[in-house]
């Protein structure tokens, strides 16, 4: 299947295309997969256990951007040429990287000690062992490469693995410390998948480029920061609530973001291929605006049926994925669906401005949706607990997205796709009716219904065309 444009040279997005092709199945299997296993632990370890988890891994995200270094948002050029530099290249900076993961683990060993109660600290602690394999993953380097089917083969190998150990290992509130084994050997085993297709990535290693190591370090440090920044807006209100309402509510809120989850993993993969294209045109503006419009407009086809159905199904997803205990959880699902939204709609923007080498700029979406974050959070949480956590995901979203798009106005880059949002909006919303009426049916059956629905009324409504072939493209008018 391709996906084109009649006005414009269908390379770009085409390659766009086949590349999210490639790694969105790989990751939709592996988001699947993943899930499956959510749902077993949330499942056997019950709504207070799982907040603890859920807890842990929060805060493991904060040390998961240090240690990456946020390589594939950077645009690692130091690692683009198919030799021998190259590799040599991509060994220098996962060594660098290593070492700032032992640091992390100290960190974080210190923290969960003396700061966190039992079993929070030795989740997280067990958790924090798998940042060593996260620096060594070089998922980085296949991407700005533009070869991403091991990338992907390795992301479904490594939740496949931990999916594998969590089913053996856990089955009752008492496994709670088991949980983060999976997590290990899975990140583990991925990046050594990798690293075995760089052979050349030891000779960097064992001669180690301090120069690059700091060049590289300082061009990811803005990112680094925002991305800090970011998760601040995306999971604080889990941790406030763990603090604040206890493991329980923690465990509720934790349940209806898997399901987000879900939808959002697809447009951060989706991003990792919108930022090379993009920067390859970065001097030929008129092809880098088509680019960025038709990266826009795809992102939305592929993502509004997910907000709009997940929206309308949320109790009855609930109930299918984790059962009656966690009810509470179906409340806070549909507002935060349209947090993820308006999360989608800000990534592509924020490549762009990446791409333009504006990475600086980069911080203020990210702080700008802090600084809303943890006012709305702390005002909020308290009196409303997770209601009051989906309401400040909303607000905060809206805000970073206007400030998005404001920095990509003034970078010069025209936003000439809201005209063509239009249509996709309507099919999405004349599924979201449709489903409506069939929300008393089996969740499968609702979800296979809407989505032929979407399809039907894309091509209703002209957004796609079939060609010859059944060879799918975008409207140059859609």
């Amino acid at each position: 299947m391709g996906v084109g444009n009649d006005k414009v040279s269908p390379t770009p997005l085409a390659q766009l295309w086949r590349g999210f092709a490639m790694l969105g199945l790989a990751e939709i299997a592996a988001r699947l997969v993943a899930f499956g296993a959510t749902a077993w632990v949330s499942q056997h370890l019950g709504a207070g256990p799982f907040g603890v988890v859920s807890f842990a891994l929060a805060a493991l995200l904060y040390a998961n951007r240090v240690v990456s270094w946020e390589l594939e948002s950077v645009g690692v050029t130091e690692v683009v040429p198919r030799d021998e530099h190259g590799d040599a290249a991509a060994g220098t900076i996962i060594a660098a990287r290593f070492l700032s993961a032992i640091v992390a683990i100290v960190v974080l060993g210190g923290l969960a000690r003396w700061v966190l109660p039992s079993p929070d600290g030795v989740v997280l602690v067990l958790y924090a062992i798998g940042l060593a394999a996260v620096a060594l993953n070089t998922r980085f380097a296949y991407l700005m490469r533009g070869t991403p089917a091991r990338p992907a083969l390795a992301r479904f190998l490594a939740e496949s693995v931990n999916a594998a150990v969590v089913l053996v290992l856990v089955r009752s509130a008492a496994d709670v410390e088991r949980v983060p084994f999976g997590f290990v050997i899975g990140e583990a085993i991925a990046a050594a998948f990798l690293l075995s297709a760089i052979p050349g990535a030891w000779r960097g290693v064992r001669r180690f480029d301090a120069g690059l190591a700091r060049h590289t370090m300082r061009r990811a440090a803005p990112l680094v920061l925002a991305s800090l920044l970011g998760l601040i807006a995306f999971n604080l209100d889990l941790i406030l609530l763990r603090l604040t309402r206890g493991s329980e509510s923690a465990g509720f809120y934790a349940a209806a973001y898997a399901l987000v989850a879900l939808v959002l993993n697809l447009g951060v993969t989706y991003a990792a291929n919108v930022l090379p294209g993009l920067s390859r045109l970065r001097d030929d503006r008129d092809a880098f605006g088509r680019l960025y419009s038709d990266a826009n407009l795809l992102l939305f086809v592929l993502m509004v049926p997910c907000v709009v159905g997940g929206a309308v199904l949320a109790r009855p997803l609930v109930n299918l994925v984790f059962g009656a205990e966690y009810a509470s959880s179906a409340a806070p699902l549909a507002p935060l669906l349209v947090a993820a939204g308006l999360t989608l709609s800000r990534l592509v923007p924020v490549a762009a401005i990446v791409a333009l080498g504006r990475r600086r700029e980069a911080l203020w979406v990210n702080g700008s949706g802090a600084v809303v974050n943890v006012a709305l959070n702390l005002i909020l949480i308290p009196r409303f607990g997770i209601m009051g956590a989906a309401s400040s995901a909303v607000a905060t979203d809206i805000v970073r997205l206007v400030v998005a798009q404001a920095l990509v106005r003034r970078a010069g880059v025209e936003a000439r796709y809201a005209r063509r949002l239009v249509a996709p909006a309507s099919a999405a919303a004349v599924m979201g009716v449709l489903v409506w009426l069939v929300r008393a049916w089996p969740v499968p059956l609702a979800v296979v219904s809407g989505a032929a629905i979407y399809g039907a009324a894309l091509v209703m409504f002209g957004v796609v065309k079939i060609g010859p072939g059944a060879r799918v493209r975008l409207a140059e008018d859609a």
